[in-house]
């Protein structure tokens, strides 16, 4: 059984795949563009395509989860997100581009929200109120 903190890390570093999925994808807008020569237009809905899976996912998210347990629901989506990614980087043709940032969102929303479900599983309501910061200064010190 993994500790507590290793599982609120895993949890945190779940959260910033989340958030750089999007902002890494941003600075390869000119490669993009000039790879697949396509038009500002076309290289913006890459992100469109990819919060529209995302939004999707979120109808199935939690339901999925109560029906097979959160575990396996975030290997899931991780796995999407995978294969989303290699999917992406291998991509000859737009419409490969296209679907594996769909695939990325499908896959990145598991892990967006189950991460939500995991700490309130794990954590006293007391515990939960109390500020993020606060509990993990308190995990970080208590390791030295």
């Amino acid at each position: 059984m993994l500790s507590k903190s290793r599982i609120l890390l895993t949890v945190i570093l779940m959260d910033l795949l989340t958030g750089m999925e999007f902002d890494l994808f941003v600075p390869s807008f000119p490669q993009l563009q000039n790879q697949f020569n396509l038009t500002p237009f076309w290289i913006e809905a890459l992100l469109s395509i990819n919060f529209i899976g995302y939004c999707l996912s979120l109808f199935f998210v939690g339901s999925l989860s109560d029906r097979y347990g959160p575990k396996r629901l975030l290997l899931l989506g991780l796995l999407s997100f995978i294969a989303g990614s290699i999917l992406c980087l291998c991509a000859e043709s737009y419409l490969f581009l296209i679907l594996g940032r769909f695939l990325q969102g499908v896959g990145i929303a598991a892990p967006s929200i189950l991460s939500f479900l995991i700490i309130s599983d794990m954590c006293s309501l007391k515990q939960r109120h109390e500020p993020l910061f606060t509990r993990l200064t308190k995990k970080f010190l208590s390791v030295f």
